[in-house]
């Protein structure tokens, strides 16, 4: 099979729009995992605070990874697969989300 040679702007295109199918969904990522840990280091940091009676840097961070395995642990039972076959569900029917996460 030959292939036909492409042109300098084809090239580019193609090169480019392949660096944004792989960079997106990591970007996507990076900003949910930094949406959660602010929300996750907002509500538990003050928490953490007033019951140790001092502040201790990282357990927003600790905390974020307790809520991550948390919702794995909980995705592996039989309730948690229903409601990520819901959520998946509704990802699906998301015009973007669809294209990012297929």
């Amino acid at each position: 099979m030959t292939e036909t040679p492409q042109t300098f702007w084809g090239l580019v295109r193609t090169t480019f729009g392949r660096g944004l199918v792989l960079i997106i969904p990591i970007v996507i990522t990076v900003w949910v995992l930094h949406l959660l840990f602010t929300a996750v280091d907002g509500i538990i940091s003050p928490v953490f605070d007033q019951a140790l009676g001092r502040h201790i840097p990282g357990l927003g961070f600790i905390s974020m990874l307790v809520v991550i395995l948390l919702v794995g642990v909980f995705s592996r039972n039989l309730i948690g697969r229903g409601l990520m076959k819901f959520l998946e569900g509704i990802i699906n029917k998301l015009p973007l989300a669809r294209v990012i996460y297929a």
